[in-house]
């Protein structure tokens, strides 16, 4: 024959009910929050992840582009060098061909080439080779080697020659 609980019993085995079914809500929510965690941590991972992997395709070819740029110089010197009449002008639209060639090429993958003469002295993008004037204002005036970014990110510093201005005098450029 069972028992007969007393209500003082009774209220004391549902308190300890109580108090094993808050713990298991307690170890229930630890066990959520770190399930979210991790999945939040996971997300992330493969976001990272899918960054880099991005991030390698678009500059996996960076090496070999940055090789082929001193051509891309040397065939530019060339035409600043061969007449465009006379008798060295198919050989000046053969070089042309090349070099629109090899900037076709360079566009195609995302090389592009930047404009530094007139513009404010930047040495994050810009190398001074030399430096003339007493001014305050940094400016380009003859660009030695042209600079190149690589998908909005510089791919090499353009060198050039820098003239300091007073500020708010017009320079000739």
């Amino acid at each position: 024959m069972k028992k007969k609980l007393t209500k003082k019993e009774l209220e004391e085995m549902v308190r300890e009910k109580d108090r094993e079914i808050e713990k298991l809500r307690k170890e229930r929510d630890e066990y959520l929050d770190l399930a979210r965690r991790i999945t939040a941590d996971f997300d992330n991972f493969r976001k990272r992840m899918e960054k880099r992997e991005e991030d390698m395709r678009k500059f996996a070819g960076e090496n070999i582009l940055r090789d082929l740029l001193p051509l891309v110089d040397d065939l530019e010197r060339a035409l600043n060098h061969i007449p465009a009449k006379g008798e060295m002008k198919e050989i000046r639209q053969g070089i042309e061909l090349i070099y629109q060639r090899f900037q076709d090429f360079l566009r195609s993958h995302n090389v592009v080439r930047m404009e530094s003469v007139g513009k404010d002295f930047n040495p994050q993008v810009h190398e001074a080779i030399a430096v003339e004037g007493n001014g305050e204002r940094e400016v380009v005036v003859e660009e030695l080697e042209p600079g190149y970014l690589i998908h909005g990110r510089l791919f090499r510093p353009a060198k050039v020659k820098v003239r300091k201005i007073k500020e708010g005098m017009v320079d000739e450029v």
